[in-house]
């Protein structure tokens, strides 16, 4: 059959009976390699697409369609561009009436899903969800937060005054201690003018 044609490929679709036959080329890796190829040129394809039709009509030939591949993605791998234009034949009418918005549709679909996978990716690396006794440790409630400020507040206060309270006490101390020893001097002298009072003459 090469010895006919050429070079070709078979393409085998998703839940094909040939999974394991070596004869086909799966053609879920050949459409990842043509996002690796156009996922940023895709408006930029389509441009090029709509310079090579001329009548505005959306149809090109299979010429005016290599050639516009090839001029955003020059050195484009052949298996690449063969599959893109095997895509787009199958369909269409035929090789002379090409509907190239099957391949603009089709790198559009692969974008979105490959957008989708990194999103549920992202979404399954997240932690797990607080349980409702985790939630309120994590996040009080108004009334919690008023109270624990209140108790702040009060320790504040408790601890402004204690020094006040402190020095009132010492000072209330040295006070009486004072007292108690000038009662105590009054006694002494008291007892000594009773003694020179007694030793004195009469």
């Amino acid at each position: 059959m090469q010895e006919l044609v050429g070079e070709y490929n078979l393409y085998q679709p998703l839940g094909s009976e040939f999974e394991d036959d070596p004869n086909y080329v799966r053609e879920e890796d050949m459409q990842k390699l043509v996002l690796q190829n156009f996922k940023q040129m895709g408006e930029t394809l389509l441009e090029a697409l709509k310079c090579e039709d001329y009548q505005e009509i959306g149809i090109l030939d299979l010429a005016q369609m290599v050639e516009a591949i090839s001029t955003v993605k020059e050195d484009l791998d052949p298996s690449v561009l063969n599959y893109m234009l095997y895509y787009v034949l199958v369909r269409s009418q035929d090789h002379d009436n090409m509907e190239y918005q099957h391949l603009i549709q089709l790198l559009d679909a692969l974008k979105n899903s490959s957008e989708s996978r990194v999103q549920s990716a992202v979404q399954n690396n997240r932690p797990e969800s607080s349980g409702p006794e985790q939630l309120k440790v994590r996040n009080p409630s108004a009334a919690e937060q008023a109270k624990a400020s209140d108790n702040e507040d009060n320790y504040s206060e408790d601890i402004a005054e204690d020094p006040d309270e402190e020095g009132a006490n010492e000072a209330k101390d040295a006070a009486q201690n004072n007292a108690h020893a000038q009662e105590k001097d009054d006694e002494d002298n008291e007892y000594a003018n009773d003694e020179e009072f007694e030793d004195s003459p009469r």
